[in-house]
């Protein structure tokens, strides 16, 4: 299921990228966006937005998008902006592959763990922004220090969260009047996306990850019929997804591939019963030292360049939430967690 998944996806890539879409996104980005805090902001939000249909597609996207602002040649909050805000949507969106590998782990029910998920996701983009302004307002301040002492050179400035950018960037925007029309639309088809996966599975009883692979299938052709431009969706589909984007997907692939084939090991291998019993241990039966014990362990293999995939699988695959007296969904959600804060770090 996953492997399909993972092959379906990138399809709704193409509605975006041939809907009209990137103008739309570029002129609201124009119009409003004109402090570091309002880009942080707006490029946090669509890499999250875009990021719940398009998974890891949203970067090269979100990239084009940012071009409109000479803000974007600040490559660190730039950065920042897109990791935080691409880490919100794989705490829930059911179009991420680490939510379909949770969701698979625990046994948790999509539709059940959703309003958990978005609110985890609100919450962590609230702190990412937060943290990237506190960090922003100390580069001032010790920008300015520096000046005043002489040793900042002459022309090194570094902007105030609120400070207005200067002229010219990496690209010069011109947007034509209008087309906010098309920002609500495809607003409108990312909701009606989610809220089908949602109301299909539920309806349905059949499992999440199926019901996203269906839809990454279908819907860009119900997508581009409304907006008559199939002939475009079938030439992409042939030049770009088949030429580029399949081929591409070896590494992920892979890399899930073999974390099930890990976690299964762990399984025959009755290793995983060696965890739980030394988690159950160190942790007395306390729920919330289980969730510090695994987000803290989560977060420091993380901050150790060990990818969230690994921590996920191990814990996922070997501590049973039945046994800690927890629901598959608790599980799911810390597991969720993991993932984010592992990404961030």
């Amino acid at each position: 299921y996953m492997v399909v998944m993972f092959a379906m996806i990138p399809l709704l890539s193409i509605p975006i990228r041939h809907g009209g879409y990137f103008e739309a996104l570029q002129r609201v980005f124009h119009r409003f966006v004109h402090t570091r805090n309002r880009f942080y902001l707006f490029i946090s939000l669509v890499s999250a937005f875009i990021g719940s249909i398009v998974n890891l597609a949203v970067v090269p996207l979100v990239h084009e998008v940012a071009k409109a602002s000479p803000l974007s040649a600040d490559k660190k909050l730039l950065s920042a902006a897109m990791t935080r805000g691409f880490t919100t949507c794989t705490i829930w969106a059911p179009t991420t592959a680490a939510i379909a590998l949770i969701m698979q782990l625990t046994g948790a029910e999509w539709q059940h763990f959703f309003p958990f998920g978005i609110t985890s996701g609100i919450v962590v983009g609230f702190v990412g922004y937060a943290l990237t302004m506190l960090q922003s307002r100390r580069d001032a301040r010790v920008a300015a220090m520096s000046a005043e002492d002489g040793s900042a050179g002459v022309g090194s400035t570094v902007a105030a969260p609120d400070a207005a950018p200067v002229g010219g960037g990496p690209a010069a925007f011109e947007p034509r009047p209008g087309g906010y029309g098309k920002f609500l639309e495809l607003c409108g088809f990312a909701v009606v996306l989610i809220a089908s996966i949602a109301v299909i599975s539920y309806l349905s009883g059949l499992h999440t990850i199926a019901i996203v692979s269906l839809a990454g299938l279908v819907f860009p052709f119900l997508w581009m019929g409304l907006l008559r431009r199939i002939p475009a969706l079938l030439r992409e589909t042939r030049d770009t997804y088949f030429g580029m984007s399949l081929p591409s997907l070896r590494s992920e692939v892979t890399l899930f591939v073999g974390a099930g084939f890990f976690t299964t090991s762990i399984t025959y291998s009755h290793l995983g019963e060696h965890v739980a019993q030394a988690l159950s241990q160190a942790v007395g039966g306390s729920i919330v030292l289980l969730t510090a014990a695994i987000i803290g362990v989560g977060m420091g293999l993380g901050a150790l360049g060990v990818h969230p995939i690994i921590t996920v699988a191990v814990f996922g695959g070997t501590v049973k939430a039945a046994a800690f007296g927890v629901s598959p969904i608790y599980m799911a959600v810390v597991l969720a967690a993991v993932w984010g804060l592992g990404l961030s770090v």
